[in-house]
Order: C-alpha cells, then sequence, then structure tokens
C-alpha cells in the first residue's frame, strides 16, 4: 500500500510539472491554443482553412506572445482533458465557464457571453420551453446544454445525446430528435446555413460567459491573459471582431452587446 501511496504522490507530481508557463511558451516559440470545431465560432472553409471568431483570436494572442500558433481542434467531450492534462497551453473553445469547471482549470477573463438556443424545424418550431414536453431533445453530451436539460426537466423530456456537434446535428436532421438545444450562437449559425431549420428560442436559462481556460494553478500565464483581454477591450477588440465574423449570419438575431464583452468587463 505504502508503495503504490508513493507511486500516486510522484505521478502527482509529474504531472504538477508539465504544465507551461508563460516563460516556457515564449521560450520555445510556439503556444498551443485548442479550438473548438462549431458551427460558426470556428470550422474549416471548403479550401481546408480553419478560420472564425476564436480562431482570430488565437492569432492576436499568438502574436501579442511573439510566437508561433499551433491550433488544435478539441472535441467538445474532452474540452476539460486537454486543458487538465497540458494537450493545449490555452483553451479557446466555446468552453462555457461553470463553478464545476472552474474547480479543476483556471479562467481568464471572460470575451463572450451566451445563453442556450433551441434549433426545431420551421415547421414545428419551438418557442417556448413548455413545448419541450413529450419530445425527444437532443443536446451535445456533457454540455450546458445538457446540464441544463437534466436540472430542469422531468421524465416528460426524452434527452437524446451525442459527443460531438456533427452527431447530434444528424440526429436533428435524421429525425432522431425534435429539437436540439446548444449554446445560441451556434444554434443561429448553424439553423442559417440549414434551410427548413429556425432558432425561435435564442435566449433560454440564464447568461453564461466564455473565458480562455488554462491549467489551474497557472497563474503567470493567467496574469498575462488578464491584461491582454484588458488590453484589448481598449481597441474595442471583440467588437470589431463580431462584426468581422458573426454580425452578417446572426442578423437582427443578436446584437454584438448580446454577444462579446470588452476588457473582461460584464
Amino acid at each position: 500500500m505504502k508503495i503504490f501511496q508513493i507511486l500516486c504522490i510522484l505521478g502527482l507530481l509529474w504531472s504538477a510539472s508539465e504544465a507551461r508557463s508563460l516563460e516556457a511558451i515564449q521560450k520555445s516559440g510556439y503556444v498551443n491554443i485548442g479550438l473548438y470545431d462549431g458551427a460558426l465560432l470556428g470550422k474549416y472553409d471548403e479550401n481546408g482553412t480553419f478560420w472564425g471568431f476564436n480562431e482570430i483570436f488565437a492569432k492576436r494572442i499568438a502574436q501579442d506572445l511573439d510566437v508561433e500558433l499551433r491550433a488544435l481542434l478539441v472535441p467538445p467531450e474532452k474540452r476539460l482533458e486537454y486543458v487538465k492534462f497540458d494537450r493545449v497551453d490555452i483553451l479557446l473553445a466555446n468552453f462555457t465557464q461553470t463553478p464545476q469547471r472552474a474547480e479543476q482549470v483556471d479562467f481568464a477573463l471572460p470575451y463572450m457571453r451566451v445563453f442556450l438556443g433551441v434549433i426545431s424545424r420551421a415547421d414545428a418550431a419551438i418557442e417556448n420551453e413548455e413545448q419541450f414536453h413529450y419530445k425527444i431533445v437532443c443536446a451535445v453530451e456533457g454540455s450546458s446544454a445538457h446540464e441544463y436539460l437534466m436540472e430542469h426537466f422531468d421524465s416528460t423530456v426524452k434527452i437524446h445525446t451525442k459527443p460531438g456537434n456533427e452527431e447530434i446535428l444528424g440526429e436533428l436532421q435524421n429525425g432522431k430528435c425534435d429539437t436540439l438545444i446548444m449554446d445560441n450562437t451556434q444554434a443561429l449559425a448553424w439553423a442559417h446555413d440549414h434551410a427548413g431549420y429556425v432558432v425561435k428560442l435564442a435566449k433560454l436559462g440564464a447568461m453564461e460567459v466564455i473565458a480562455p481556460a488554462i491549467r489551474k494553478g497557472n497563474f503567470e500565464l493567467l496574469r498575462w491573459l488578464n491584461a491582454e483581454i484588458r488590453a484589448l477591450g481598449g481597441e474595442n477588440y471583440f467588437h470589431t471582431l463580431y462584426d468581422e465574423t458573426l454580425k452578417e449570419l446572426f442578423g437582427d438575431a443578436l446584437e454584438a452587446d448580446d454577444v462579446v464583452i470588452e476588457g473582461g468587463r460584464l
């Protein structure tokens, strides 16, 4: 038993030494940033180029660190794991800040605000929560939407999950569920690109925030990120980025102030 305990302690000490500090990142000449292959905030275009709101933000972080950006697509269900075990230095993967997640990783200042959005077929549009009852509702497994459904609805709502966006959106298109809940920005963007689907309920639940996440205890990098987000606020950076990447797709459904946060100030 003592040998086992010693091995566990040594394993924890080894794991704790793995987080790359700000100095280590700058000396290495690159930063690993995790990005989310979502419907809009980050995706591949027809030429195989990865683009979007978070990708452009990631490029700016790398530029201001004076290092190369090494972008890594992170599966939705593995976002926490990628941060905790140093697969990425910084996570910009549409990661909603929650008390449970904040116990395991550190969050920098927020740069986006988000509600849940509800995608439904245009000929059977969902406009309020009461319409969920006696329906099959889809969500990505382990997502904020999944947690919301588990907390707020009883057995009259059948919850159907899959591990990633592509899989769960496919379930909606294949008729395996009546409606789908995800972050409202992604919901609106996906419905915009798919005829026959609408988002009539774009602000479900309480407002939450999206912020960069890093390995817990990496305080030097955390201080740098917070200073970076404050400085970008002075440029109105995230409003400009919204206009470049999101405004056209959201149309009248959301305003910039419904989505972005400048300088980390709510």
